[in-house]
């Protein structure tokens, strides 16, 4: 399974306007799996000062990197850059 993280500028994105995109995608491309985080984690992650303010949105996940490489090109073509996808943040414990 290839998981990445959807990161949004949460200064100029609409968040149900993503969530909508994110549930039509998951209906649409077979054996996608999204999980989208909650609304407070959202709001009071930290802002770095930067002048966009890129926060994690969801984890999609796809047995193949090609589901995922389909699902940013039709994020990026409906949002532009107000996404970005990296692979998930690795922390040690």
């Amino acid at each position: 399974m290839v998981t990445w993280t959807l990161s949004v500028d949460r200064r100029k994105a609409q968040r149900a306007a993503i969530i909508a995109e994110l549930d039509a995608l998951a209906e649409g491309v077979q054996d996608l799996t999204i999980e989208v985080f909650a609304e407070d984690h959202y709001w009071n992650a930290a802002d770095h000062g930067a002048f966009r303010d890129f926060v994690p949105f969801a984890t999609l996940s796809h047995p193949h990197a090609e589901g995922l490489e389909y699902v940013a090109e039709a994020l990026l073509e409906s949002f532009g850059w107000l996404v970005d996808f990296r692979p998930p943040e690795v922390t040690e414990d």
